[in-house]
Protein backbone atom coordinates (compact mmCIF):
# COMPACT_ATOMS: atom_id res chain seq x y z
CA UNK A 1 0.00 0.00 0.00
CA UNK A 2 1.19 3.54 -0.38
CA UNK A 3 1.54 4.84 2.71
CA UNK A 4 4.43 3.07 5.23
CA UNK A 5 2.51 1.64 8.10
CA UNK A 6 3.62 0.45 11.14
CA UNK A 7 1.65 -2.28 11.69
CA UNK A 8 0.99 -5.68 9.63
CA UNK A 9 -1.99 -6.46 7.66
CA UNK A 10 -2.83 -9.25 10.39
CA UNK A 11 -3.03 -6.23 12.98
CA UNK A 12 -5.36 -4.20 10.39
CA UNK A 13 -7.58 -7.56 9.91
CA UNK A 14 -7.88 -7.92 13.90
CA UNK A 15 -8.45 -4.59 14.26
CA UNK A 16 -11.32 -4.15 11.84
CA UNK A 17 -12.93 -7.30 12.88
CA UNK A 18 -12.36 -6.62 16.65
CA UNK A 19 -14.53 -3.10 15.76
CA UNK A 20 -16.84 -4.36 13.03
CA UNK A 21 -18.05 -7.21 16.08
CA UNK A 22 -18.42 -4.81 18.87
CA UNK A 23 -20.58 -1.63 16.24
CA UNK A 24 -22.85 -5.36 15.59
CA UNK A 25 -22.98 -5.48 19.21
CA UNK A 26 -24.03 -2.07 20.08
CA UNK A 27 -26.73 -2.22 17.34
CA UNK A 28 -28.44 -5.43 18.70
CA UNK A 29 -28.05 -3.70 22.28
CA UNK A 30 -29.48 -0.53 20.84
CA UNK A 31 -32.50 -2.91 19.42
CA UNK A 32 -33.51 -4.84 22.48
CA UNK A 33 -32.60 -2.59 25.24
CA UNK A 34 -32.15 0.82 23.72
CA UNK A 35 -29.43 1.95 26.69
CA UNK A 36 -28.48 4.90 26.37
CA UNK A 37 -24.86 4.54 25.99
CA UNK A 38 -26.33 2.64 22.71
CA UNK A 39 -28.66 5.26 21.86
CA UNK A 40 -26.39 7.93 21.42
CA UNK A 41 -23.25 6.10 20.19
CA UNK A 42 -25.69 4.87 16.86
CA UNK A 43 -27.13 8.21 16.49
CA UNK A 44 -24.02 10.34 16.73
CA UNK A 45 -22.58 7.32 13.91
CA UNK A 46 -25.53 7.98 11.60
CA UNK A 47 -25.40 11.09 11.72
CA UNK A 48 -21.89 10.97 10.65
CA UNK A 49 -23.15 9.60 7.24
CA UNK A 50 -24.54 13.07 6.54
CA UNK A 51 -21.36 14.74 7.16
CA UNK A 52 -17.91 15.17 5.31
CA UNK A 53 -16.30 16.02 8.33
CA UNK A 54 -17.24 12.90 10.37
CA UNK A 55 -13.82 12.26 12.09
CA UNK A 56 -14.97 13.47 15.30
CA UNK A 57 -17.98 11.18 15.05
CA UNK A 58 -15.92 8.14 14.53
CA UNK A 59 -13.39 9.07 17.25
CA UNK A 60 -15.73 10.07 19.79
CA UNK A 61 -16.99 6.88 19.30
CA UNK A 62 -14.70 4.18 19.23
CA UNK A 63 -13.00 5.84 22.09
CA UNK A 64 -16.80 5.58 23.90
CA UNK A 65 -16.66 2.06 23.10
CA UNK A 66 -12.91 1.64 24.58
CA UNK A 67 -11.56 0.48 20.79
CA UNK A 68 -8.71 3.36 21.31
CA UNK A 69 -5.78 2.14 22.86
CA UNK A 70 -2.03 3.23 22.80
CA UNK A 71 -1.28 0.18 21.03
CA UNK A 72 -3.21 1.24 18.18
CA UNK A 73 -3.13 4.59 17.91
CA UNK A 74 -0.55 4.08 15.10
CA UNK A 75 -3.26 2.25 12.65
CA UNK A 76 -5.94 4.97 13.76
CA UNK A 77 -3.71 7.64 12.89
CA UNK A 78 -2.72 6.11 9.22
CA UNK A 79 -4.99 8.17 6.57
CA UNK A 80 -5.68 5.40 4.47
CA UNK A 81 -7.22 2.69 7.61
CA UNK A 82 -9.13 5.61 9.31
CA UNK A 83 -10.77 6.77 5.65
CA UNK A 84 -12.00 2.95 5.71
CA UNK A 85 -13.67 3.47 9.10
CA UNK A 86 -15.07 6.53 8.06
CA UNK A 87 -17.05 5.12 5.31
CA UNK A 88 -18.23 1.56 6.63
CA UNK A 89 -18.90 2.55 9.91
CA UNK A 90 -21.56 4.99 9.36
CA UNK A 91 -23.10 2.37 6.87
CA UNK A 92 -23.13 -0.28 9.04
CA UNK A 93 -24.84 1.68 11.71
CA UNK A 94 -27.40 3.31 9.93
CA UNK A 95 -28.34 -0.24 7.68
CA UNK A 96 -26.79 -2.71 10.39
CA UNK A 97 -30.12 -3.42 11.93
CA UNK A 98 -31.77 -4.23 8.99
CA UNK A 99 -29.66 -6.80 7.87
CA UNK A 100 -29.16 -10.49 9.43
CA UNK A 101 -25.91 -12.38 10.37
CA UNK A 102 -25.03 -15.70 8.73
CA UNK A 103 -25.11 -18.80 10.93
CA UNK A 104 -21.60 -19.48 11.80
CA UNK A 105 -20.58 -23.17 10.71
CA UNK A 106 -18.78 -24.26 14.18
CA UNK A 107 -17.88 -27.35 12.06
CA UNK A 108 -16.34 -26.25 8.78
CA UNK A 109 -13.09 -27.30 8.19
CA UNK A 110 -11.56 -24.99 6.00
CA UNK A 111 -11.94 -21.27 7.42
CA UNK A 112 -10.60 -19.61 4.64
CA UNK A 113 -13.38 -20.94 2.49
CA UNK A 114 -16.32 -20.41 5.16
CA UNK A 115 -14.99 -16.56 4.97
CA UNK A 116 -14.88 -16.31 1.18
CA UNK A 117 -18.57 -18.13 0.82
CA UNK A 118 -19.48 -15.56 2.71
CA UNK A 119 -18.37 -12.17 1.26
CA UNK A 120 -20.95 -9.38 -0.09
CA UNK A 121 -21.39 -11.27 -3.43
CA UNK A 122 -22.27 -14.26 -1.85
CA UNK A 123 -24.52 -12.12 -0.10
CA UNK A 124 -26.43 -10.55 -3.15
CA UNK A 125 -26.15 -14.43 -5.40
CA UNK A 126 -27.95 -15.99 -2.39
CA UNK A 127 -30.77 -13.76 -1.80
CA UNK A 128 -30.92 -13.19 -5.53
CA UNK A 129 -31.17 -17.38 -6.50
CA UNK A 130 -34.88 -16.65 -4.91
CA UNK A 131 -35.97 -14.23 -7.20
CA UNK A 132 -37.23 -13.89 -11.14
CA UNK A 133 -34.58 -13.51 -13.55
CA UNK A 134 -36.09 -10.00 -14.21
CA UNK A 135 -34.47 -8.55 -10.45
CA UNK A 136 -31.35 -10.54 -11.08
CA UNK A 137 -30.60 -8.61 -14.18
CA UNK A 138 -31.88 -5.22 -12.58
CA UNK A 139 -29.69 -5.80 -9.10
CA UNK A 140 -26.40 -7.35 -11.33
CA UNK A 141 -26.10 -4.09 -13.14
CA UNK A 142 -25.73 -2.86 -10.16
CA UNK A 143 -23.74 -5.29 -8.75
CA UNK A 144 -21.33 -4.71 -11.67
CA UNK A 145 -20.96 -1.03 -11.29
CA UNK A 146 -20.02 -1.40 -7.67
CA UNK A 147 -17.38 -4.55 -8.77
CA UNK A 148 -15.64 -1.36 -10.95
CA UNK A 149 -15.99 1.32 -8.45
CA UNK A 150 -12.88 3.34 -6.58
CA UNK A 151 -12.97 2.81 -3.55
CA UNK A 152 -12.67 6.77 -3.30
CA UNK A 153 -16.42 6.46 -4.83
CA UNK A 154 -17.76 3.01 -3.05
CA UNK A 155 -19.10 4.24 -0.16
CA UNK A 156 -22.20 6.06 -2.05
CA UNK A 157 -22.64 2.97 -4.48
CA UNK A 158 -22.38 0.61 -1.74
CA UNK A 159 -25.02 2.32 0.84
CA UNK A 160 -27.26 2.54 -2.39
CA UNK A 161 -26.85 -1.18 -3.29
CA UNK A 162 -27.51 -2.32 0.39
CA UNK A 163 -30.78 -0.28 0.95
CA UNK A 164 -32.56 -0.71 -2.41
CA UNK A 165 -32.13 -4.57 -1.27
CA UNK A 166 -33.44 -3.79 1.96
CA UNK A 167 -35.68 -1.79 0.21
CA UNK A 168 -37.28 -4.62 -2.30
CA UNK A 169 -36.79 -7.84 -0.14
CA UNK A 170 -36.88 -6.47 3.08
CA UNK A 171 -34.02 -8.81 4.21
CA UNK A 172 -30.11 -9.09 3.65
CA UNK A 173 -27.75 -11.22 4.95
CA UNK A 174 -24.12 -9.25 5.44
CA UNK A 175 -20.63 -10.27 7.20
CA UNK A 176 -19.73 -7.14 8.15
CA UNK A 177 -16.50 -7.90 9.19
CA UNK A 178 -15.80 -9.39 6.12
CA UNK A 179 -17.01 -6.59 4.17
CA UNK A 180 -14.88 -4.19 6.21
CA UNK A 181 -11.71 -6.22 5.56
CA UNK A 182 -12.47 -6.60 1.77
CA UNK A 183 -12.86 -2.37 1.94
CA UNK A 184 -9.10 -2.32 3.30
CA UNK A 185 -8.22 -4.68 0.41
CA UNK A 186 -10.10 -3.38 -2.37
CA UNK A 187 -7.50 -1.32 -4.73
CA UNK A 188 -4.55 -3.39 -3.45
CA UNK A 189 -5.84 -7.18 -3.55
CA UNK A 190 -7.89 -7.42 -6.77
CA UNK A 191 -8.90 -11.48 -5.50
CA UNK A 192 -11.12 -9.49 -3.61
CA UNK A 193 -13.16 -8.74 -6.66
CA UNK A 194 -12.53 -11.57 -8.13
CA UNK A 195 -14.12 -13.49 -4.69
CA UNK A 196 -17.13 -11.45 -4.88
CA UNK A 197 -18.24 -12.01 -8.73
CA UNK A 198 -17.14 -15.74 -7.98
CA UNK A 199 -19.69 -15.99 -5.19
CA UNK A 200 -22.55 -13.92 -7.00
CA UNK A 201 -22.40 -15.80 -9.95
CA UNK A 202 -21.83 -19.27 -8.43
CA UNK A 203 -25.62 -19.05 -7.20
CA UNK A 204 -27.28 -16.95 -9.24
CA UNK A 205 -26.00 -19.21 -12.72
CA UNK A 206 -26.77 -22.41 -10.55
CA UNK A 207 -30.28 -21.27 -9.67
CA UNK A 208 -31.13 -19.84 -13.73
CA UNK A 209 -29.66 -23.29 -14.77
CA UNK A 210 -32.32 -24.66 -12.15
CA UNK A 211 -35.33 -22.47 -13.59
CA UNK A 212 -34.96 -23.17 -17.31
Amino acid sequence: MSEQYSFSYDEAKKYLYSIAHRIENLIEEREKENTPISKEIIAHLRRSRKNNNNEHYILHSLNKLRLIEDEKYSILSNNYFFNILKMIIPIHSDLGAYCLKFEIDENAENSNFKAESKNFGYSLGKLLAQEEIGTVENVEKKFLKLLSTPLSQIENQLYSVISSLLSTFGKLYIDWPLLYVDLYLWEYDEKIQYKWSKSFYKYVAKDEKNKK
